[in-house]
């Protein structure tokens, strides 16, 4: 394969892979991509299963299913053990992959990161060396999501839990005697079959006679019962297992055929075909009445944190079934366990790292669902303060439009947040004229500092370097957060800025880097000691006494903290109440030429531009007539949200345009085959739409232009995270303009586009 048919065939691959968060189904999808995309003779997943003290490994997904059962791959394995291969793979220092050749057949074998193995067979010559290490993205990747749906699966398994929790729990309080033995055997059936065992099953001690009696048992289907062997079995020889259960401990045996010959409970569960068993204390008070536990028959099974939260909550649930389900006080303490249970699934939820991928992705997908009718009611809003409305209709319509943009704000933060804890913030460093990026990003919070009757003043000192490589988004977005809470927070005061070189640090001649300190202070109402140290915590808001609610969503100096942490930097506050706060980071910058940037036009402004606007009397196709005025630019909008697409249609009217519309992006396809576009003069194209999307569209229509590209095409997007831009233009498109978007900045796209040398492509 070529570079580019590599790069194509990789694309493909990892867009299928994370499209589900069931592993069966994601694995599944991702496997077929591979096997097909690469003309493989099969893929395998191999899990390797931490929670044990022996790492046990077991065929997760197989594409085609009987590929785990390959007598080829098999032998493989047989040569190759898994743990064997994951050591090697461990030992490559990052290089997580390795080739090898068995006759006319090449085992691919890719390491999943904190999940397992990937091998891919294929006929022949192995993948270009090239391929294979891009394709480590791709194992990457994979590894994420298989973690993802293996978290996905546990939260799903421990809410099954608490409903049958709930379920029983409300159950054994009403149950007459004669009901209860019936009930434990559907706890054990249903919860054995919640975690997979093969048999669940209830031991009373009898501790005088030191002998222990199965009571209650189920079985899996294909699963011999062996309650009748199991009366009062002798415990001599069993005293580690005994003891565990006296002192309430777990007692955890992963692999039978791993004790030694002369153990007794080899002797005891070896003849009942366990491979792995895990058994649970039933206490009473102080005292152990029996146990609880699951059997792996078919296969080795090496016991989770969560089977054994569960196993150790259906224990307490029996011995309150069992022994004290007539008293009062354990219906409360089955109510206190029940809570608990919800409280530890909660925070099993709030620490797992997939849950927090998962709740990220949610945040992003939702926030870009919320875009495309923020943008209809913000344009509404300019549409009704253009009409004639009274005093009162105008302050409404004002609200609406300033609601709008708080709202957009917080999406914005919410999105910011979610990419930034998902691990996904990417640092871009440029060429940058330090002092201009300052001035110019602070320009923007001027008017806003002065409807507060605040002043607010930069001090740049003169031995700041001219230029810097730094991300100048990032430095945007940090300051204009720290001022704005500056804003926020302080009435007819004053906030400075200042930029300074941190005289602790090596000087540029030694350390060949600028070390910058940037301290946003203000005279505002200050913070309470009290609450200082929470200042960092998402969505963490201090209540201010005697201050109005100032909104927002708690996320601005969290996003500040991980982005400086993210550019090698360091953070901090000083504060005191009624008088002001400072707040300061640093950075340690690289110095940069800007000179020869200013020489490229990077930093130059863009020349003003003027959009012909349609008047009374124009003619609106080819602005011919009354006085020859110029031609009206048509613009043809694709949008499949009718409110979004009629109301960007009547305001691109009102600011001088002809436009057509479209609801998708095949339609624009056809479009440009039946009519051309070269009587277009901008596309403004939804990224995100059914049929056809925005960027396949493109494509399509950049194809169909070849080389002469003609008219510039604008997405329409609620993404705008690096690599989603890269994507865009990459697809064809020219420029993009985020969801929501205001007329002004829609206003300031037609005049950056529409003008005689952008619309011929000169």
């Amino acid at each position: 394969m070529n570079l580019a048919v590599e790069t194509q065939v990789l694309l493909r691959i990892s867009l299928s892979v994370g499209r589900s968060l069931d592993l069966d189904t994601m694995l599944g999808e991702a496997l077929s991509s591979m096997v097909r995309m690469t003309n493989s003779l099969g893929a395998v997943v191999i899990q390797r299963d931490q929670d044990g003290p022996e790492h046990h490994w077991l065929v997760a997904r197989a594409v085609p299913m009987r590929m785990g059962r390959d007598r080829l791959f098999s032998g493989f394995l047989v040569a190759h053990p898994p743990r064997v291969l994951w050591q090697r793979l461990e030992a490559r220092d990052g290089h997580g992959m390795e080739v090898f050749s068995r006759g006319e057949h090449t085992f691919h074998v890719f390491k999943l990161p904190g999940y397992g193995l990937l091998i891919l067979l294929a006929a022949g010559e192995p993948f270009s060396r090239s391929f294979c290490e891009s394709f480590g993205a791709v194992a990457d990747k994979l590894a994420q999501s298989c973690l993802a749906c293996r978290q996905n699966q546990e939260l799903e398994r421990w809410g099954h839990f608490e409903r049958l929790l709930t379920h029983f729990s409300l159950r054994f309080m009403n149950a007459r005697e004669s009901e209860l033995d019936p009930l434990i055997n559907e706890g054990l059936e249903r919860i054995g079959r919640l975690v997979r065992a093969d048999r669940a099953f209830l031991f009373t001690y009898d501790l005088e006679a030191y002998t222990a009696t199965n009571t209650h048992e189920w079985c899996a289907e294909g699963v011999s019962s062996e309650i009748a062997n199991l009366q009062q079995t002798p415990l001599h020889g069993l005293e580690a297992w005994v003891n565990a259960h006296r002192a309430g401990e777990v007692y955890n045996v992963p692999d039978v055929h791993a004790l030694s010959e002369d153990d007794p409970l080899r002797h005891v569960l070896g003849p009942q075909g366990i491979k792995s068993n895990i058994t649970i204390p039933i206490m009473g008070g102080e005292h152990c009445e029996g146990f609880v536990g699951f059997d792996a028959v078919r296969a080795h099974r090496a016991w989770g944190s969560l089977d054994v939260a569960i196993l150790r909550t259906m224990a307490d649930m029996f011995a309150n079934a069992e022994i004290r389900r007539r008293q009062q006080r354990e219906i409360r303490r089955a109510q206190r366990a029940l809570i608990h249970s919800r409280d530890k699934a909660n925070e099993l939820a709030m620490e797992a790292k997939a849950a927090s991928e998962a709740k990220s992705r949610f945040l992003a997908t939702v926030s870009h669902e919320i875009r495309t009718p923020i943008t209809a009611m913000m344009g509404l809003a300019e549409m009704l303060l253009d009409s004639p409305l009274d005093s009162r209709q105008q302050r409404h319509a004002r609200s609406l439009l300033k609601s709008g943009e708080a709202l957009r704000r917080i999406i914005n933060d919410i999105l910011d947040f979610s990419e930034i804890e998902a691990g996904r913030v990417r640092i871009h460093p440029e060429p940058v004229e330090l002092a201009r990026l300052i001035r110019e990003s602070l320009q923007l919070l001027e008017p806003s500092a002065r409807a507060r009757g605040n002043r607010l003043s930069v001090m740049l000192t003169d031995d700041l370097p001219k230029g810097v490589m730094v991300d100048p988004v990032r430095v945007r977005q940090m300051l204009w957060n720290l001022v704005g809470n500056a804003i926020k927070f302080t009435e007819l005061g004053r906030i400075a800025v200042s930029v300074c070189q941190d005289l602790d640090a090596a000087p540029p001649s030694v350390s060949g880097r600028h070390c910058l300190r940037f301290e946003v202070t203000d005279t505002g109402i200050g913070i309470d000691r009290s609450v200082r140290e929470r200042l960092f915590e998402p969505f963490f808001q201090a209540s201010q006494k005697g201050m109005t609610r100032v909104g927002g969503t708690g996320l601005g100096l969290p996003i500040v903290k991980n982005l400086v942490r993210a550019m090698g930097g360091d953070m901090g506050v000083e504060s005191k109440k009624d008088v002001g706060t400072r707040v300061w980071f640093r950075l340690s910058l690289p110095p940069a030429n800007v000179d020869e940037a200013d020489a490229t036009g990077r930093f130059k402004a863009l020349p003003p531009q003027t959009l012909t606007r349609k008047t009374p009397g124009t003619p609106s196709a080819e602005g011919e007539g009354d006085g020859g005025a110029s031609r009206v630019p048509k613009v043809l909008v694709v949008e499949d949200d009718e409110d979004v697409r009629e109301l960007l249609a009547e305001t691109l009217e009102r600011l001088g345009c002809q436009v057509e519309l479209l609801s998708n992006g095949a339609e624009a396809v056809a479009y440009g085959k039946e009519r051309g576009l070269g009587h277009v003069d901008l596309v403004l194209m939804d990224c995100q739409m059914p049929v056809m999307d925005g960027i396949r569209a493109t494509r399509e229509i950049r194809r169909g232009e070849g080389r002469s590209r003609q008219v510039p095409i604008i997405a329409l997007t609620a993404a705008l995270t690096k690599d989603q831009r890269e994507a865009y233009l990459e697809a064809g498109m020219d420029d993009w303009l985020p969801k929501p978007y205001t007329r002004k900045e829609l206003s300031s796209m037609l005049n950056k586009w529409l003008n005689e040398g952008a619309v011929r492509g000169t």
